[in-house]
This record gives C-alpha cells, structure tokens and sequence, in this order.
C-alpha cells in the first residue's frame, strides 16, 4: 500500500539553462529543491511567513520574491528605507535560521561547460536525477512506499521542459520506496514553499560563483545546505550522451 509522504519538496532555479553561449553576469544554472516535513511546514514555516508578511507588509497576499526584495520598487519600496531595509531582511533571515528544513542543490558554471553548444540533455533532467535521488535516499521509509509531492512554479516558457525532465527521470528510475509527484503551481498562488525556494536560490547560486565572497545570507542559508553538486564535469554535459540510461 502506497502511504502520503511526510514530506514535500519545493524547487526553484537560479541562472540560465543555456544552450549556446555564457551568460557573463551570471555564468551559473543551479537548481534548488527545498525538503521540508509537511508537519514542520504548517505549523511554523507558514505562520511565521504570514505574520511576517502581515508586519511588514500589512496583508499575507504580498508574494515573496528575492528580485523585487533587491530592486526595492513596487510592494517592496519601503525598504529604501535602509532602517526598515534592515529589519525586513533581519527578521526574514530569523524565519530562514529557524525553518527546519533541508537544501539540495546542483549546479554548472557556464564557462566550466567545454561546448555549451553541444549540449543534447537539457540540465533539468540531470540535475533532477540527482538531487531526488538524493531526496529519495533521506525520506525513504523501511518497508513503506510512499508518495512525496514536488512543488514547482509553473512559468509556462519552461514547464515542458521541467515536464520532459521529469518524465525522463520516472523513465530511468523505479523506486519501491518513494515515488515523486510534480505538480506545477502559478506565482498567483501565492504558495509559501516556493518562496522561500525562490529566497534561497540566489544566495546559493553566488556562493557557488565565488564562494569568497558570499553573499549576506549566505551564512544562514548554509546551515540549511544538504547537498551542493557543481556538475558542471559531468561527462553527459560533454558528450551530449544521456546521463539517464
């Protein structure tokens, strides 16, 4: 008998997935999944996340988003206050140190790819191999198989890819103790897990561009960190040769 999983597992990128050339503002593609115990998530993460949003914001429909948070604009434009700046990100970052959860993450460095051009597998697939079945290896119960849900924002321009990784992962693995559902969720949605997927992705994505000179979050959001993979040597990345079969 399959049992609901204890846990559920949001993801979010940071980068481009390209194809032909480096991007060199940000020569990275990562890939974060967020793991968290359903229980965990709404009875602390949630709260926490609402009423920090109901403090600073004034109503939880406010959708938590690193890019705006930095550009300080819209919603976000009474943290040109570098006082109110201050206690915003502070407060932020207490929630992010005391959310028990766990980060899986991998990643290439675009100029470490020796021909981007070349490239035949698209990097979700890959890096979706891995870090579930690094997820897999945490979460699988003895004697139990189970169903984990994993939650990602939908942005239409991508979610055939991220659907054909996925695919493409349930192809090469067949697992008696867990099986992984996706689920694509609009931005509209307003799903709590996604955002703090979306809060970390950056932090860890600098880190790995040059990780002496880390960003200001990094130091909490490295006490949540997993897994790290840099796969940018991986032989299918090279060779264009199927890194699932």
């Amino acid at each position: 008998m399959v049992q609901p999983s204890e846990y559920i597992v949001f993801v979010d990128e940071s980068g481009t997935p390209v194809t032909h050339k480096p991007d060199l503002g940000f020569p990275i593609f990562s890939l974060q999944f967020v793991l968290v115990r359903k229980d965990v998530y709404a009875h602390q993460i949630v709260p926490e996340l609402i009423a920090f949003k109901l403090k600073h914001h004034g109503s939880d429909s406010t959708i938590l988003h690193g890019k705006n948070i930095d550009a300080k604009d819209g919603e976000f434009r009474m943290l040109q206050d570098s006082a109110v700046f201050r206690e915003y990100v502070s407060d932020l970052d207490k929630i992010i140190a005391k959310a028990q959860m766990q980060l899986f993450s991998a990643y290439f460095l675009h100029h470490e790819v020796a021909a981007l051009s070349s490239l035949t597998v698209h990097p979700y697939a890959y890096f979706m191999h891995v870090l579930l079945n690094e997820i897999e290896a945490k979460i699988a119960k003895e004697g139990v198989k189970t169903v984990c849900r994993v939650v990602v924002e939908s942005r239409k321009s991508s979610d055939a890819e991220m659907q054909a990784a996925y695919e493409s992962y349930k192809l090469a693995f067949r697992s008696d103790r867990v099986e992984f559902e996706l689920e694509f969720a609009e931005k509209s949605k307003n799903v709590l897990g996604l955002q703090v997927a979306d809060l970390v992705a950056k932090p860890i994505a600098w880190y790995c561009l040059d990780p002496t000179k880390p960003g200001q979050e990094w130091p909490t959001v490295s006490t949540k960190v997993s897994c790290m993979l840099n796969l940018s040597a991986q032989i299918p990345f090279r060779l264009g040769r199927s890194p699932l079969l």
